[in-house]
């Protein structure tokens, strides 16, 4: 009867182990690209849980596998690779809106208006050379900003 209650306590600790083991966040093979910022993410606390694309492609004219739509357990976010290290050629305004409850941002390229940005909700970005963040989550936008001191 022992023997039995001992092979069931470590068929479960067996079990209970290999679980936890695979629920790490594994990288789709299309987004290894950002694998080393993608690592710093997750050294933040953030833990990722699915990546896509996502559509700011085509305001910051990327390859659709370099602006991924990250959800995480602190919440969505926004990475966008720049694929000429060009990031400092970008800069992010916040426009006045005479709609309430909408937010305007101006994206700029080298000095030239490129994107008038339109959201529902107030967006928090950081610019380096290789990538562009973007989020909604004021909390998440702290935890970035230490990847971008």
């Amino acid at each position: 009867m022992r023997r039995n209650i001992f092979a069931v306590l470590m068929l479960i600790l067996i079990v209970g182990c290999t679980q936890t083991a695979s629920n790490e966040y594994v990288t789709p093979s299309d987004y290894r690209h950002a694998q080393d910022m993608l690592d710093k993410i997750t050294k933040q606390g953030i833990e990722i849980q699915e990546i896509n694309n996502s559509n700011f492609m085509a305001i910051f004219q990327t390859k659709p596998n370099y602006a991924m739509f990250i959800k995480s357990d602190s919440g969505i976010l926004e990475l966008v690779r720049l694929e000429d290290g060009n990031g400092k050629e970008y800069a992010i305004e916040t426009r006045e809106s005479e709609v309430e409850g909408r937010f305007l941002y101006m994206i700029t390229r080298n000095g030239e208006e490129e994107e008038l940005m339109d959201s529902n909700a107030e967006l928090y970005f950081h610019i380096n050379d290789s990538y562009i963040t973007i989020t909604r989550e004021k909390q998440l936008h702290q935890k970035l900003s230490k990847l971008f001191e």
